[in-house]
């Protein structure tokens, strides 16, 4: 992989997506960043098993290839850097850096041992401003009780149907649900309902 990307872009993808990349002794490559290339794309993604996120945008790839990196070794050295053209070269799973008169090189892990993001279906989908829903989630996200005993009670209620959302959470003792009505059809042909961890949730809020 070999490419040119300005200091400034690379740093806004890596705010994005290191948020999730967990500190995981159990499983390492949680710690890093898959850096990767398609076409004209260059693209960052990071998971923590629960909230998977990808961030790109167009630039000039030279070689496309692929890698993951350990997120607070990249994202600290590239935040050091002028706001000038970075070139990032891949040999042998270490990522070489180069900016002006700045150089080094961190080793990676192969992007085969990555966890796989699943990709969305858009066959059955629901458009809706960001605004009303991080208010609602906002209002019931911290009465989510964690407990591993009981699961169904650790995360936030989803119902989707077809022009009206609801969510709700409670801890056993208290419950919260907000609605949210859709001025537009959706493309759902029946009822959906789905648990969001409580964490996944927040990063939607913030």
């Amino acid at each position: 992989m070999k490419l040119l990307i300005l200091q400034e872009k690379l740093k806004e993808g890596l705010n994005v997506v290191e948020r999730v990349s967990s500190k995981s002794l159990t499983l390492p490559i949680l710690n890093n960043i898959l850096i990767s290339t398609e076409k004209n794309f260059f693209n960052l993604s990071a998971t923590d098993l629960e909230t998977g996120i990808k961030w790109w945008t167009l630039t000039k790839i030279e070689k496309e290839g692929k890698i993951t990196i350990p997120s607070y070794l990249f994202s600290n050295f590239i935040s050091l850097l002028p706001n000038k053209k970075i070139n990032l070269e891949v040999k042998n799973n270490t990522l070489f850096i180069e900016c002006e008169n700045y150089k080094t090189q961190i080793k990676g892990l192969s992007a085969d041992e990555f966890p796989i993001i699943p990709k969305v279906s858009k066959e059955e989908s629901i458009s809706i401003e960001s605004s009303p829903l991080c208010q609602s989630l906002s209002r019931v996200t911290d009465i989510v009780l964690p407990s591993t005993t009981r699961p169904e009670i650790s995360g936030v209620y989803f119902s989707f149907q077809k022009n009206l959302i609801t969510i709700a959470a409670t801890d056993s003792f208290r419950l919260g649900e907000k609605k949210i009505f859709l001025k537009d059809n959706s493309s759902l042909k029946k009822e959906y309902s789905l648990i969001l961890p409580q964490k996944t949730a927040k990063e939607i809020v913030n």
